[in-house]
């Protein structure tokens, strides 16, 4: 059970520090895996047998039938952020997919895996000096 661990960890850690994910549903993915990201996404008509084009579904039988794919992908990012209150500087690091790929007969291939759709993680603390009450501290927190 090695990818239980994994699975844990993308459920429960904070995805991302970034404010931005407060609204709406959060930070979008790219819908690509590694290869197709480097081609700048564009991965439709890729049909390739050395990669899972999850964009392409019709491509999961190329894979040889004695071939057997697994591909995961960890995402890192430091962000500043800025504004005339003050600044912050996190660093984060994200599960972000996992796939594997096999083919079933000569015609037919699979896929299974996990690939979420956006991030959603912040804590944001607002320290402000309020007329007639005093230090007021807001949190924002949400996972």
């Amino acid at each position: 059970m090695v990818m239980f661990p994994a699975l844990l960890f993308a459920q429960f850690n904070n995805n991302t520090s970034s404010p931005y994910s407060r609204y709406g549903l959060g930070e979008l993915h790219t819908y690509s895996f590694g290869r197709s990201t480097a081609m700048g996404g564009a991965s439709i008509a890729s049909r390739n047998g050395q990669q899972i084009n999850v964009a392409n579904p019709a491509s999961f039988d190329a894979v040889d039938s004695l071939g057997f794919m697994f591909e995961f992908a960890i995402d890192g990012k430091v962000s500043n952020f800025k504004n005339d209150v003050g600044s912050a500087k996190y660093t984060d690091a994200n599960f972000q997919y996992f796939a594997m790929n096999f083919q079933v007969n000569n015609r037919l291939g699979a896929s299974l895996g996990l690939l979420p759709f956006t991030d959603v993680g912040y804590n944001v603390v607002l320290d402000q000096d309020i007329v007639n009450t005093g230090p007021v501290r807001t949190t924002y927190y949400g996972a």
